[in-house]
């Protein structure tokens, strides 16, 4: 029983030394779009990505910034360099925003996260499939929403994915 995405009102998210001096130089060589920009970042930071304590977190360790095909369980995936890792949160916000992701289907009843929801394509929704403790708390979309709003940017719960792909 997740709390009422309409509850979401943003919250304030501080990005670490390794997010301002690492992931965000590296983010913007890719010519991102806006709200994909500010919504990989995002993740990142609430995904933990960070260069402290030394050798950093498994994120860090592993260039995968948004922890993207990391398990439960454990299970790891690495990318050879920083760059593959976000270009690869990048290439999954576009086939979702596209509608071409399998596991985000407009239309679709995905069990594992919505119970008998159908996904429309909110951002709640997204968070909810994407993250485990994103499903019991507003926590990862409170963070998100107050990362849009301190970046000018206003979104809800219920914004879309492919709405904040189009952000310009």
């Amino acid at each position: 029983n997740p709390t009422n995405p309409n509850s979401a009102t943003g919250s304030t998210l501080n990005l670490n030394n390794t997010m301002n001096n690492k992931y965000i130089p590296a983010r913007d060589a890719l010519g991102i779009t806006t709200g994909v920009k500010l919504l990989i970042t995002a993740q990142a930071a609430v995904e933990g990505f960070s260069a402290t304590p030394a050798p950093g977190t498994k994120s860090y360790r592993t260039n995968n910034p948004g922890n993207i095909g990391n398990v439960d369980n454990g299970g790891t995936k690495s990318f050879p360099t920083l760059a593959d890792g976000i270009a690869k949160q990048r290439d999954i916000i576009s086939n979702i925003a596209a509608n071409k992701s399998p596991s985000y289907k407009i239309g679709s009843k995905p069990t594992c996260a919505l119970g008998t929801e159908t996904y429309n394509g909110y951002l709640y929704q997204y968070l909810r499939i994407y993250a485990t403790g994103a499903r019991f708390t507003n926590n990862y979309l409170n963070a998100i929403i107050g990362y849009f709003s301190a970046n000018g940017k206003t979104i809800t719960a219920k914004t879309t994915m492919s709405e904040i792909y189009s952000m310009q």
